[in-house]
């Protein structure tokens, strides 16, 4: 850029394809931009500028002013502008000697990642493509997740997960034989309350998301109503990676 920073420029090609593409990317443009106004965010690359082609000046018959518009025929791709990290773990996990990989570099990569899911969690959103190639890093092992062109967002877990995970607090703070009937009567109560509102839940997450070998099973089998879990698959499908990358595992 003209200040001196170095930056880096992801380009998106056809746009115009079909309606999902363009979804898609008016989805990764939307949660970048959101994420990058929270502060302190350290956990998500922060989008910088989109640079769009297709446009031209024209002039008003009236006030012969000129404006500057976009020509939709033109929009066949756009440039989005980061800010830049180092390298990617899969670059990391490809390049590097196992032997350069140790015990502490895996507890710290994993701690980060662990961090930065948790982050995007918070704010209610599912990745759904977490991979090596999406997990951006610097020679400190600080992370930064990319790529949210499958990211969703997710409802706010309702009123009866919520009993449900209390009464399994509760259970695991007083286990003695006196509650556990009690416990089991209620967690079917509950359980059942749980099943009809999902049966009655009108949306539906498409199965078709994340890179095959880092896909949960239960997108697999082509439930739709998955949630966070899927997420934290895929990490532990990344952490498999790492040890392998290591001579020690």
């Amino acid at each position: 850029l003209s200040n001196g920073q170095v930056v880096a420029i992801k380009l998106i090609e056809s746009i115009q394809k079909d309606t999902y593409m363009l979804r898609k990317v008016i989805r990764e443009l939307f949660i970048l931009r959101k994420l990058s106004e929270i502060p302190n965010n350290i956990y998500t690359t922060k989008i910088i500028d989109v640079i769009l082609p297709g446009k031209c000046k024209i002039t008003s018959e009236d006030d012969e002013k000129s404006q500057e518009v976009l020509d939709l025929d033109l929009l066949t791709h756009i440039f989005v502008v980061m800010e830049v990290q180092d390298f990617d773990l899969k670059n990391m996990m490809d390049n590097l000697p196992q032997a350069d990989v140790d015990e502490d570099h895996i507890i710290t990569i994993m701690y980060n990642i662990l961090s930065a899911v948790s982050f995007l969690h918070s704010a209610n959103l599912v990745h759904r493509d977490l991979k090596p190639a999406n997990i951006l890093m610097d020679d400190n092992c600080q992370i930064k997740i990319c790529d949210f062109g499958l990211t969703r967002a997710i409802p706010k877990r309702d009123k009866v997960e919520t009993e449900i995970r209390n009464l399994q607090s509760s259970f695991n703070c007083n286990s003695s034989e006196e509650t556990k009937e009690e416990f089991r009567t209620q967690m079917t109560e509950q359980l059942n309350n749980s099943r009809r509102h999902r049966q009655e839940k009108k949306r539906e997450l498409s199965p078709f998301v994340q890179t095959r070998w880092y896909r949960a099973p239960e997108v697999i089998l082509l439930e739709k109503q998955y949630n966070e879990s899927i997420d934290i698959w895929s990490v532990g499908m990344i952490l498999s990676e790492l040890m392998r990358s290591s001579d020690k595992y």
